[in-house]
Parts: C-alpha cells; structure tokens; sequence
C-alpha cells in the first residue's frame, strides 16, 4: 500500500515523506499552485475591485508616496499565512505577478498601475442578498461559484456579519438597506449592471424568500477624513440656512404687504423658492 504524499508549504522548506512509489513531479505541482494561490490572493488585495473600499489597503498604500506596502503585513493576512509563512515563497510567488512589483530589497511590494478613479456607478452593479434561510450558511467561496457564469465571475464579494461595522463605502446603502450591518449579508459586485441583474434573478430562484437588490442609489465615494473640509461644508450649510430664512421671510413679508401682485410674480417667488430649498438640501446631504 502506498503512503501519501505530505507536501509542508509552510515551513521554510518541502518536507516530503519519501516513497519508492512516489511522483516526484508531483510535489513541485503542489508547490507551484501554492505559488499562484498566493500570487491570486495578493493580487486581489490590490485589485481595483477590492482597493478602494478595503480601507486598510488604501491606507497602507497611501501612507507610501511611490505605493509601495511592507511585505511583513501582507504575510500576516490570514489568507496568506493558511498558504504559506515563509516570506520567500511569497516573494516568489509576486515576483511572477503581471499586476504586482516586489522592490530590489524584496521587503515591499505595490501596483504596477496607479490607484483606480472611484466609479459611482458601481452601486448600479453591486447587488445585496440577506434574508436567507437559517440553514444556509455562505462563504465567500460558495458566494462566488454560485454567480459565477460562463460570461464572468463577480468582482467583488463581501460577507458581513450581524453587528460588524458596515465599510464607508456602504454607509448610505445602509439607511436603504438597513439589514446592513444587522443581519448577515452579502454585498456582490459584478462588471456591469446586466450581470448584476441576472445574478438578482439567480438568487431570488435558488432563494424565494430572500432579500436581494441592486444596492442602487443612496451611497457616495468613501472619503478620508478631512476636519477642514468638514467645517468649510458646515460653514457652507450654516450659510445656506440663513439665506433660505431671509428668503422664506421676505416673500412672506412681501406677499403680505401685496407687493407681490400678479400670479407671474407670485408664481415665480414660489419656483425660486423652491429650486432654493432643493438645492440646501443637497447640500445638506453631502455633508451629514
């Protein structure tokens, strides 16, 4: 009878058991799909997808002028770690990257292209599906087979438990959605808003009763936080509220007094009026 094979990636080096039967080319097979499950998962980190709503990543990222993040905290991802803990085998695994750079030292790696612009239309093609039945338990493994097509494979999944911090990104789907942040959800992101809605269709087939959705309007690009330009906006607003006052009062004084005679004049204060009040809203909105 044979002995398995024991293949140890994450140590600093392959512990194999030898056998007189065993498949030598094997073993570099199974260290060579570690190397690209590592390589993947970096990737991912950086991706567009993932980089500008992984606040973390962006941070880290940021904090360099040229982009570059210590290799030291990539390899303490848990995802990482599961894969291997030998900071070689890492620097291997992204120095075979298309989309990723390992400095000269091997310390450091960053993206090969520049951050990506925030799309606002992403909560077009992003979808939340919550409400399922109490059996059901997803990962995001299972998340990403069941809405893998032939034409794509979501971007993004996100998996979000009852009672964790809901992301910035996410902070106004959340008044639309409010099971965000209260029951578990997933937060599904595709490549355009058609595979999105078929995906919607997927969901609502597997589970009827479920709660799924376009995450649609009502949430902004995550912003860093900037005192300054948060008190700018409530001087802003402050301002807003004080005219809108003046106006209101005006055209009341004014109507009372019958300065304001004919149905044109009147009709006009109204729609100015009007246009104003919207307008202080909006910017209320941007603000709080």
């Amino acid at each position: 009878m044979e002995v398995p094979l024991v293949v140890d990636v994450a140590g600093s080096e392959l512990q194999i058991v030898d056998t007189p039967s065993q498949d030598k080319e094997n073993i570099f097979d199974g260290m060579d799909d570690a190397v690209a499950q590592i390589r993947e998962q970096c990737e991912f980190y950086f991706s567009d997808a993932n980089i500008l709503k992984d606040q973390f990543m962006l941070n880290q990222v940021k904090s360099s002028a040229d982009g570059w993040v210590k290799l030291g905290i990539i390899e303490k991802f848990k995802k990482v770690q599961r894969l291997t803990q030998d900071h070689s085998v890492v620097v291997r695994a992204l120095s075979m990257s298309s989309k990723l750079e390992v400095s000269e030292d091997g310390l450091s790696v960053r993206r090969r292209d520049p951050l990506p612009s925030w799309d606002p239309a992403v909560y077009h093609r992003t979808i939340i599906l919550t409400d399922l039945p109490e059996d059901v338990e997803l990962s995001h493994a299972k998340v990403t087979e069941l809405f893998t097509t032939d034409q794509a494979s979501p971007l993004l999944v996100r998996l979000f438990l009852p009672g964790r911090k809901v992301p910035s990104d996410l902070k106004r789907s959340q008044a639309l959605h409010p099971q965000l942040g209260t029951k578990f959800s997933a937060v599904i992101e595709f490549a355009n808003r058609t595979l999105a809605s078929k995906a919607i269709s997927r969901a609502r087939q597997h589970w009827p009763g479920a709660y799924v959705h376009l995450l649609s309007y009502g949430s902004k690009k995550p912003t860093d936080a900037n005192p300054k330009k948060k008190e700018k906006k409530v001087h802003f607003a402050c301002t807003f509220i004080i005219l809108a006052a003046d106006l209101i009062r005006s055209n009341m004084v004014n109507s009372r007094m019958g300065l304001l005679t004919s149905k044109d004049e009147l009709s006009a204060s109204s729609d100015f009026l009007d246009a104003f009040v919207h307008l202080l809203g909006d910017h209320l909105w941007e603000v709080f």
